[in-house]
């Protein structure tokens, strides 16, 4: 009998606060995904509990004679294979100094990978992704508001959107709560309920 594959969607958490709105987000996601969805495989990733390396001169220089090499299958570059072969996506990162805590700069450099996520020589820019996903889909909250004047100043929703078209994800959507800083108690249990279910309708309708 031959074997079924179920899809696979990959949940990164990115949040590094216990009591963390955006992974209230994300785990209201999850909760609906695997509820419309309880055949699928749901492989969550917690960067705060990852042994992640930054980046640096001599891990650079190591990570690029393995690729010259086209030894692609070590633990250099486990968490870019994982994140090429998820069937859908899920990035959760609150808001920080206009962008996302560092964990997920450094996960990006470590996914970013030639020869996994994407390739070179190909496309306007010279690269092209390789990514099976579909669909990526980055939760977030803000502690101020970012849309409508502000909106320019968001840089972390605009960059997963660069990303998910650099690595060949052909649809993107963000979905947040903003002003949970500055705004009453209530509103802001009000705003981040309308989130949880934008999050639970995506989870349904993924």
């Amino acid at each position: 009998m031959e074997k079924r594959v179920f899809p696979a969607l990959l949940v990164v958490d990115g949040c590094v606060r216990k009591n963390s709105r955006t992974r209230e987000l994300m785990e209201a996601f999850s909760a609906a995904y695997r509820d419309a969805h309880p055949d699928h495989i749901v492989d969550t990733v917690c960067l705060a509990e990852e042994n992640f390396s930054n980046i640096t001169g001599e891990t650079f220089k190591h990570h690029e004679a393995l690729k010259k090499q086209g030894e692609l299958d070590g633990p250099e570059f486990a968490q870019a294979r994982r994140f090429a072969a998820a069937d859908g996506i899920v990035v959760a990162a609150p808001m920080w100094e206009l962008s996302f805590p560092a964990i997920v700069k450094t996960y990006i450099e470590n996914i970013s990978a030639p020869g996994v996520t994407f390739r070179y020589g190909e496309g306007d820019t010279g690269c092209i992704g390789c990514c099976k996903a579909k669909k990526l889909l980055f939760l977030t909250t803000r502690g101020g508001v970012y849309t409508g004047p502000a909106s320019r100043l968001e840089l972390g929703a605009y960059e997963w959107k660069a990303l998910a078209e650099f690595f060949g994800i052909p649809h993107y959507a963000c979905i947040f709560a903003e002003g949970t800083d500055l705004f009453p108690a209530e509103e802001v249990a009000l705003h981040m309920e309308q989130a949880k279910k934008q999050a639970e309708t995506a989870a349904q309708e993924w």
